[in-house]
């Protein structure tokens, strides 16, 4: 069976099966594993706690980077759980920024793009406790492949949140997309 068969279904990867493991942790309210996940984000003393909740999810020879990446986004899923997915970061920053007041999401959010992939657990862990605060879920599928990619020299994953946040709110007009075309 191919990919262009109208009954192929591709298998989940790794990311895939482990965020869809969390959020069962979050639909059936597991408080011990969630509370495990919490902690295993406050030193690297307590990694281990999440040690068996996210690495069963994953093939033996994933690599470190990728480790890392999910038990980062595992621990985050922790502070926010929720039982779906909800929006990319950038689109989740841009909606607490309106129901949030002040300029300290903006320096926030100008810090974490700035950030080096080994200070992304202190920037996002405060962004995440303010999207519990106000509600706002997070697609942490999305999430986990925006990590994996944090520190790609091109900065893609960073310029795509940029936009997501900031991308002006007027539509553009026929005399921006002329400028635009070659």
């Amino acid at each position: 069976m191919n990919a262009s068969h109208p009954g192929f279904r591709a298998l989940p990867t790794a990311g895939e099966r482990l965020v869809a493991a969390l959020y069962d942790l979050a639909a059936r309210d597991d408080r011990a594993a969630l509370a495990a996940l919490r902690s295993s984000l406050q030193d690297l003393a307590r990694a281990h706690l999440a040690y068996p909740l996210v690495l069963r999810h994953l093939p033996r020879d994933v690599g470190r980077d990728y480790e890392d990446a999910c038990l980062l986004v595992a621990g985050l899923f922790g502070i926010h759980p929720t039982p779906i997915a909800g929006a990319p970061l950038g689109v989740a920053l841009r909606t607490m920024a309106s129901r949030a007041s002040g300029a300290g999401l903006e320096r926030r959010c100008e810090a974490l793009l700035q950030c080096a992939p080994r200070d992304l657990r202190a920037h996002l862990r405060p962004l995440v406790r303010l999207a519990r605060s106000l509600a706002v879920p997070l697609d942490y599928l999305r999430l986990l492949e925006d990590v994996r990619h944090w520190g790609h020299p091109a900065g893609w994953v960073q310029r795509r949140l940029a936009g997501e946040l900031w991308a002006g709110g007027a539509p553009s007009t026929t005399d921006d997309a002329q400028e635009s075309c070659p």
